[in-house]
């Protein structure tokens, strides 16, 4: 049997007087890159046995790197956070993320956000919008076990909230029931896109995968279609000799074109 801590109370452990100067929230034995311009206390170490239920960060507003993927956290509070570039909580039973609170007009500083193979209740992505420094993006489930239990992310809708999103390179939405908004997709440093349905036949992706795939003019369906979308590499078939990626960013950046071409002639 797995031992596991109640996240809160593993946390208070923490004083308040040191919680101001963490820079990284880490799994034990992990180094952040940059260790060696960091003083001890910097760096908090996460046990290895799961913490669960609720998780409130709220006071460590000097972090910049929170690790806590593989645990059973339910609810993560990052309120007060404000300098947190990266975020990895994969693999949890998050149901809620508290955003950070910026101040004034100040720009999130967050590059990378991994939720994927959490437990979020049905939503849009309207709250990715603000993150336009934005990196990596992952938001799928890919754990068919997990999804056997009923225990998968649930965003929904179109893909339109990201289109300010420019500096994104990879985005994740496997297995979610996001049904529209390719054309909304950043394309200029965009490199990895995973939209596979991670066994989930009803998931709203499939909807998202065969429209894309008449667009293009894809002559696959089905399974065919389901692996080229889960793919994050090259498909062998002579019909998709391009990587995946730049086929997809051809038919953005054609479609704008046109898009601002039938504008043009309207006015």
């Amino acid at each position: 049997m797995v031992n596991t801590n109640n996240a809160q109370e593993w946390l208070n452990t923490t004083p308040q007087t040191r919680r101001q100067f963490v820079t990284d929230i880490l799994p034990e034995g992990f180094e952040p890159s940059n260790y060696d311009e960091l003083e001890e206390h910097n760096v908090l170490y996460v046990p290895e046995d799961p913490l669960e239920g609720e998780l409130d960060l709220s006071d460590f507003t000097s972090v910049k790197t929170i690790n806590i993927e593989g645990h059973l956290i339910t609810k993560l509070d990052l309120t007060g956070c404000r300098q947190l570039k990266i975020l990895k909580a994969d693999n949890n039973q998050l149901q809620e993320v508290i955003w950070p609170q910026y101040n004034g007009n100040q720009i999130s500083p967050l590059v990378s956000i991994n939720l994927t193979n959490n437990d979020f209740a049905v939503r849009n992505l309207s709250e990715f919008s603000r993150f336009v420094n934005l990196i990596d993006l992952s938001l799928g489930t890919d754990d068919r076990i997990r999804i056997s239990q009923n225990i998968y992310n649930r965003w929904n809708g179109s893909l339109e909230p990201l289109q300010n999103l420019h500096e994104l390179v990879t985005l994740n939405i496997s297995g979610t029931d996001i049904d529209s908004g390719i054309e909304y997709l950043p394309v200029k440093e965009f490199s990895c896109f995973t939209f596979g349905n991670s066994g989930r036949n009803e998931a709203r992706i499939n909807t998202l995968q065969r429209n894309l795939a008449h667009s293009l003019g894809l002559l696959i369906r089905g399974s065919e279609l389901n692996d080229w979308a889960s793919d994050e590499g090259n498909y062998d078939d002579v019909d998709l000799a391009f990587d995946k990626v730049d086929i997809i960013r051809n038919w953005i950046e054609g479609y704008r074109t046109e898009q601002t071409q039938l504008l043009v002639q309207t006015v």
